[in-house]
């Protein structure tokens, strides 16, 4: 004689061993090395621990990552003019700067044509045709900000597309 409560624990027994891993959905933490939740890099920014300071993009595909000691920005409320730079010592693109003419706020803005990329070291600078900046997070209290920006720059020979373009956590000054 089988005994009633042996079915039920039988069925859960087989639901559970018929279960794969790979239906099994993880929680997002932040320790996933995943971009989710609201972070602005995997595992960093939004609810997880703030992102260290940096300045990110792609010039026509290229990886670019400006020195953490040359990264600067500012916004003058005369004249209301955000400006922002990076530069890398040691490759064949060594700026990039950011021109933003309007308020200081949260947001897409369109970039000022006084922006550029300046792709080597011989001097040659390329004005912005077009981009964007996208201002994500704001930290007054602690003057940090962060968030991402693209422009297509050229001297009227060459062209260069700047894409992925990302800042984080970067000190601003007022004036």
């Amino acid at each position: 004689m089988i005994k009633k409560n042996f079915i039920p624990g039988l069925i859960v027994l087989s639901f559970f061993f018929s279960c794969s891993k790979k239906d099994i959905i993880p929680d997002e933490t932040c320790y996933d090395t995943i971009k989710n939740q609201n972070e602005l890099q995997p595992d960093c920014g939004g609810v997880c621990r703030p992102c260290p300071e940096g300045m990110t993009a792609k010039i026509n595909g290229n990886p670019w990552v400006a020195d953490t000691s040359s990264i600067s920005s500012s916004f003058s409320n005369v004249g209301s003019k955000f400006l922002m730079g990076g530069r890398i010592l040691v490759s064949p693109y060594s700026q990039i700067s950011l021109v933003y003419l309007g308020a200081f706020s949260l947001g897409s803005h369109e970039l000022d044509h006084s922006s550029s990329c300046t792709p080597d070291f011989n001097g040659s600078v390329t004005f912005a045709t077009s981009g964007t900046i996208t201002i994500s997070e704001m930290d007054t209290r602690n003057y940090l900000i962060s968030g991402s920006f693209s422009f297509t720059s050229s001297d009227g020979t060459s062209t260069f597309t700047i894409t992925e373009g990302t800042f984080t956590n970067v000190k601003y000054t007022l004036n």
